[in-house]
């Protein structure tokens, strides 16, 4: 009985991290916690949860701040994760004094922002930003 306390602890205490307003003492968010260690095991249910709270300042992310919470939008959480899965990576644009600096044939050129020919750079990459 005293480890199941401690575990069920354990999960709400990644939550209280987050949200200090958490009451412990909630049997609703105890019974979830619970619930939650019961389903997938505390190793699972403390990484699943610590998952949910690192995504809460990203857009479109459901918004999970207590063990209740999470019970309840365990599905949007996947389908939010199998989305983002799929999206192609972002590629950065890098530049070099403010021309976009792009790779054809295996090196690297500068585009000049008045349309003139481009330039192959010849620089060190450390010189390359990632911003204009």
């Amino acid at each position: 009985m005293l480890e199941e306390k401690n575990q069920v602890n354990e999960v709400m205490g990644v939550f209280y991290k987050y949200n200090e307003g958490l009451n412990y003492a909630n049997k609703t968010e105890r019974a979830a916690a619970k619930w939650l260690i019961e389903k997938y095991g505390l190793e699972k249910a403390v990484r699943v949860s610590e998952y949910a709270i690192s995504l809460q300042e990203l857009p479109f992310a459901p918004i999970i701040t207590s063990p209740y919470d999470l019970k309840n939008k365990l599905a949007k959480l996947k389908i939010y994760q199998d989305r983002e899965a799929k999206k192609p990576p972002q590629i950065k644009k890098l530049y070099y004094w403010g021309m976009e600096v792009r790779e054809k044939q295996g090196k690297l050129w500068c585009v000049p922002n008045d349309g003139s020919a481009w330039m192959e750079f010849t620089g060190s990459e450390k010189d390359l930003k990632t911003e204009p």
